[in-house]
């Protein structure tokens, strides 16, 4: 079987040319990643903050910064993450064909400017909300700074926000297709236990987004200046975020469980009905057949509780430890973002 060529494979997201550019030439994707954009951006912000002696980082802004210097990384590895899922289980797709149709469609999928419809308008809207609170009454070249930098990062946000729909919905697409499914799998999952895996580094990757939380915080402190209705608006945007953060996992777990439980219910009839002919026929002989005897118990212990033996979900210790810690960095971001400005009174 020959690998399939490397132009199938091809990048053509902007940011992900970029970043695999740089990341090759330097040979250290954080480094490209943070060179790519957030470095340039902060080294003209102290220079904006010095010719104008107006403050441009703030808590929420360095934040900000901070995710915009991973982005480029995060992208790469989401895309790196769905071409590494199809290489791994190749030998679980029915057909060849199958396999290199559906690989082919996903990481065109991942890269489809079709991010734009969303990514335009939402860029518009985040960077008019931050010009108008955090940078209100600031000096022109601060608000060419802050412009030029917010709608960035909104437009990466928006790729975001489009590669989770890609990794929720792409796991369906795979189940569609024609999956080889093995029952005696020593996954006790029919081969699928590292779907659920693959699921939880996605909700990883989306999980950084919690860095921007502390400017959410900035934002509604200053449009609401201590309106409870206001603030609340945060905690309903942080429950969103942790929310989706759950669908980019639950969703893929429940699409492949979905899959799973149809063929664990078809492989068990089917077992059952080779059990019941094969003691109906051991019941009817004239005589005891040792043989026979031995084929049923060796069927059902060998065949039969395997089958029963299949888990209801993908998923072991280590994928649970990794959904919580997918949670845990909204939490102490939020949890920091209240407690510090009491121990600062």
């Amino acid at each position: 079987m020959t690998d399939v060529p490397e132009r199938q494979s091809a990048v053509t997201l902007w940011v992900l040319k970029w970043q695999q550019g740089l990341s090759n030439a330097l040979g250290m994707p954080l480094v490209a990643s943070a060179l790519l954009f957030a470095v340039p951006l902060v080294v003209l912000a102290v220079l904006v903050q010095w010719r104008t002696g107006f403050r441009v980082f703030t808590p929420g802004v360095v934040g900000a910064l901070l995710w915009l210097a991973l982005a480029p990384d995060l992208i790469q590895r989401a895309f790196l993450l769905v071409d590494g899922f199809f290489r791994s289980h190749r030998g679980l797709f029915a057909t060849e064909d199958a396999w290199r149709a559906v690989r082919q469609r996903e990481l065109a999928r991942m890269q489809s400017p079709r991010y734009l419809v969303f990514a335009v308008p939402w860029a518009l809207a985040t960077t008019s909300v931050v010009e108008v609170t955090i940078y209100r009454g600031a000096p022109l070249l601060v608000r060419a700074w802050s412009t030029g930098t917010f709608f960035l990062l909104s437009l990466l946000s928006a790729i975001g926000f489009y590669g989770v729909y890609v990794l929720v919905t792409m796991m369906r697409n795979v189940c569609c297709v024609g999956l080889s499914f093995n029952p005696y799998h020593p996954d006790k999952f029919g081969g699928f236990s590292a779907f659920g895996r693959f699921s939880v580094r996605g909700a990883l990757l989306f999980s950084t987004g919690a860095l921007v939380l502390p400017l959410a915080f900035e934002v509604v402190a200053k449009m609401g200046q201590g309106s409870p209705a206001l603030n609340g608006m945060v905690y309903i945007l942080i429950g969103c975020f942790m929310l989706t953060t759950l669908v980019s996992f639950i969703a893929p777990v429940t699409e492949i469980k979905k899959f799973v439980d149809r063929e664990k219910e078809r492989v068990t009839l089917e077992s059952w009905a080779r059990l019941n002919a094969m003691t109906s026929e051991l019941r009817n002989g004239p005589d005891l057949n040792i043989k026979k005897v031995l084929d049923v118990l060796m069927h059902y212990y060998f065949n039969h509780l395997k089958i029963l033996e299949i888990k209801n979900y993908p998923w072991d210790f280590k994928v649970i430890v990794e959904l919580a810690t997918s949670l845990l960095l909204p939490i102490g971001i939020t949890v920091l973002q209240i407690v510090i400005p009491h121990w600062l009174r």
